[in-house]
């Protein structure tokens, strides 16, 4: 069970971008704790419900977005210490959480706060609700199930074991992750964190999170290297697919769907999903016009545009 604690305090960004995080005296030596660093909704301060702690409410209820969640078995200013050095130093060509703190705290248009949500009697205890918290608040910028990190479980994103030519099954080291499509003065990215945008030999996913819609695509190049492509058309591109995005960049998102060994064929691996994901999920539209394996969706804009139909 996830018990909802009272403590929340802003971040703010001052002079030299120096990141202000003021703590509450009684948490400066508390340790075992589970925090998110969550952004507020400022634009509707007069309907966002109070947390009212005896009725134990949820922050669910509130207009939030969880950014990050994480625990520390040390003291809480010596962990909120490393996240406010990545703030700072972060640089423009980075991706992921610190990039996004810190240019929504200095063009002052996001507001931030850092949320005490739990606390643990030891590190078993502390581990297993920081899997709950990420379970149940999905976190964008969480790269893994938390626990202590790369938890090792049986994992398929289409509910399927995979097995390729060699008849291995894999084992994926967490549950999927999106990274996010955002528009910022009218340059379209994709929210990459750092440790994704490092992962290589892939089979991802470009999805529309609201109605389904998924391309599925296979790469042997850095997810970065791999999105800096889709970046270049999400911005420029006429096709129907990054049209589509940028009318509604909300919508989508990039999803890493299978980390192939070094050992297995990338372009196999996509065919594969390709074809269970037309098993599995029928009542889904996939934009892939051939079996994959060699040479992402077809070029013809009238046969792609049909896929949206």
């Amino acid at each position: 069970m996830i018990t909802t604690y009272n403590y929340n305090f802003q971040i703010f960004l001052e002079g030299n971008n120096q990141v202000i995080l003021p703590i509450p005296e009684e948490l400066m030596k508390t340790k075992n704790l589970i925090y998110a660093i969550v952004e507020k909704d400022e634009s509707d301060k007069e309907n966002r419900m109070e947390i009212d702690q005896a009725e134990n409410q949820s922050l669910l209820s509130e207009n939030i977005k969880y950014l990050y969640i994480g625990k520390t078995g040390q003291d809480l200013p010596n962990r909120l210490h490393v996240h406010k050095s990545k703030i700072k130093h972060v640089k423009n060509d980075d991706s992921g959480l610190y990039l996004y703190l810190k240019k929504g705290l200095k063009k002052d248009e996001k507001s931030f706060e850092v949320r005490i949500i739990d606390r643990a009697s030891d590190v078993d205890e502390l581990n297993r609700k920081e899997i709950a918290a990420i379970q149940k608040f999905n976190p964008t910028f969480n790269e893994n199930s938390g626990g202590g990190g790369g938890n090792v479980v049986a994992y398929d994103p289409l509910q399927s074991p995979l097995k390729t030519s060699s008849g291995i099954k894999v084992e994926f080291p967490s549950p999927k992750k999106k990274y996010p499509i955002q528009k910022t003065e009218d340059v379209f990215s994709i929210l990459l964190t750092p440790h994704g945008a490092k992962k290589s030999h892939l089979v991802y996913a470009v999805v529309n999170v609201k109605n389904g819609d998924t391309l599925i695509g296979e790469t042997e190049l850095t997810l970065k290297e791999r999105m800096s492509g889709y970046k270049s058309e999400i911005n420029h591109s006429i096709k129907d697919l990054y049209t589509c995005i940028r009318e509604n960049p909300d919508e989508w998102a990039v999803e890493i769907l299978y980390e192939v060994p070094l050992n297995e064929n990338p372009k196999e691996a996509e065919v594969y999903f390709i074809q269970k994901f037309k098993e599995l999920h029928p009542e889904r539209r996939l934009l892939n016009l051939n079996k994959g394996g060699g040479g992402g969706y077809s070029a013809k804009r009238k046969l792609f545009k049909e896929s949206f139909i």
